[in-house]
């Protein structure tokens, strides 16, 4: 394209509005799979056109294009130094991770079973109550949504036991990473907009997307 160019002197990274967007469903389009490739690797690809193009599975001028949007919305950057991963293992990590995802501290990640594999505030028996309601919201979306998304035209999928306000008091959020469905449940308002929540969904990338890739 003529008036667009890659700056392959550059590393491509993620920013946590472009980690939510990619979590937030399983729809395996084009920027999704881009934000999942940069997510579940060690260190930020270069930005190296022909590389971003097979993940998308566009053109070399349509995957110029996507980019331009993206960067536009914020969903990427360009980085002159590779982000390096934290290590550390997942379940080392987690809590305080989870921690900074709500203004109340009480959060748990649970998977499509009912089962948490992380949490920071709840006491036990409790994480393990909501994580089961996570899995019957997780199961009553997937029966009705088709009417949400078609017939209503809504395309989030989070729950929320909200106050006379309309606050959140409890809300259940959807981490897609590739086909496999996890939930977060947090308590009052979340803090998604964050670094926190991006090295939250790269971990969480680096552990599940090799087998649950599209």
């Amino acid at each position: 394209m003529a008036d667009l160019r890659l700056n392959a002197s550059l590393y491509l990274g993620a920013t946590s509005m472009g980690a939510y967007y990619m979590a937030r469903d399983d729809h395996p389009e084009p920027a999704r799979r881009l934000l999942l490739e940069v997510l579940c690797r060690e260190s930020s690809p270069s930005a190296e056109l022909g590389s971003m193009a097979a993940w998308c599975g566009l053109s070399e001028d349509d995957t110029l294009r996507l980019l331009q949007r993206m960067q536009s919305l914020e969903w990427v950057i360009g980085l002159e130094q590779p982000y390096i991963a934290e290590h550390g293992t997942m379940e080392g990590r987690m809590p305080q991770l989870l921690a900074e995802l709500s203004e109340d501290g009480n959060v748990l990640l649970a998977d499509a079973q009912g089962l948490y594999l992380g949490t920071h505030g709840f006491a036990h028996e409790v994480a393990e109550s909501i994580s089961a309601v996570s899995a019957d919201l997780g199961s009553l979306y997937d029966r009705h949504k088709r009417v949400l998304r078609n017939s209503l035209g809504l395309q989030e999928q989070a729950w929320g036991l909200v106050e006379s306000s309309g606050n959140s008091q409890l809300g259940f959020w959807p981490l897609y990473i590739g086909r496999l469905r996890l939930t977060l449940a947090i308590e009052g308002r979340p803090r998604f907009n964050q670094k926190a929540y991006l090295e939250l969904v790269g971990l969480l990338a680096r552990r599940y997307a090799v087998d649950n890739s599209w």
